[in-house]
């Protein structure tokens, strides 16, 4: 997917005077331009967190400012695909995940049967 998405210049598109075919970027080109370019400040991490995937929508705005808003839907959309697209592996709320990290559920081998 990520070959595919260099295939387009955002940047570039955003530069044009005529915007047309900055509208007509995939939302899941968009999506993959930017968390691509969050990563680059977060080695080797995806955005897991609400705060994290904050952080790359707003990587997107700026370039969806600049159209007007008939023609933004391909970037909403890509915002609201964002906070699905990269939750935890398991797809547990943190808080459960980590229960099921604690000591006593990854060794449970040992663990008396009460």
């Amino acid at each position: 997917m990520e070959e595919f998405a260099n295939n387009y210049d955002i940047t570039e598109l955003s530069s044009q005077e005529d915007k047309a075919p900055l509208a007509h970027v995939p939302y899941l080109v968009i999506l993959v331009k930017a968390v691509s370019e969050w990563k680059s400040s977060h080695p080797g991490k995806l955005p897991s967190s609400s705060q994290d995937r904050t952080e790359v929508s707003e990587i997107v705005k700026p370039q969806m400012l600049k159209l007007e808003a008939k023609d933004r839907e391909n970037f909403e959309e890509a915002i609201s695909h964002l906070f699905w697209s990269y939750k935890n592996s398991r797809g547990l709320p943190d808080n459960l995940e980590t229960v099921f990290e604690h000591a006593y559920c990854l060794d449970l081998k040992s663990a008396p049967l009460n």
